[in-house]
């Protein structure tokens, strides 16, 4: 996701400066006609490359969206094996201080 989104961003700047240069070469009588259509052929396939990269990108946000309700339920039952294992280990806990306690108690055991 994190490649599709970059490679999504860096195309969308290539796109944008290819615009500005598209749209200061019109405005310029300077720039040969040429030149113009070159830098207009330039901003066409600069588009082209947009969509089919966004095109991806979108792709993979759905593949990635359609993978949360599965997600959430692996996490809620990961969740639930860690309060089970939790519980074990608090009642193990007391029952281990609960023996050293009566062990330790002199009051109960005359030797």
């Amino acid at each position: 996701l994190d490649k599709a989104r970059r490679a999504y961003h860096k195309v969308s700047r290539k796109e944008h400066a290819a615009k500005e240069r598209d749209f200061h070469a019109q405005g310029n009588p300077d720039v040969s006609i040429d030149k113009q259509k070159k830098i207009q052929e330039e901003r066409e396939l600069a588009q082209q490359e947009a969509e089919k990269v966004r095109a991806r990108y979108e792709k993979v946000l759905e593949e990635v969206n359609r993978y949360v309700p599965r997600y959430m339920e692996e996490m809620e039952s990961i969740f639930d094996q860690s309060q089970d294992e939790e519980r074990r280990r608090i009642v193990f806990l007391k029952e281990a201080f609960l023996s050293i306690h009566t062990h330790l108690d002199v009051t109960n055991n005359e030797r």
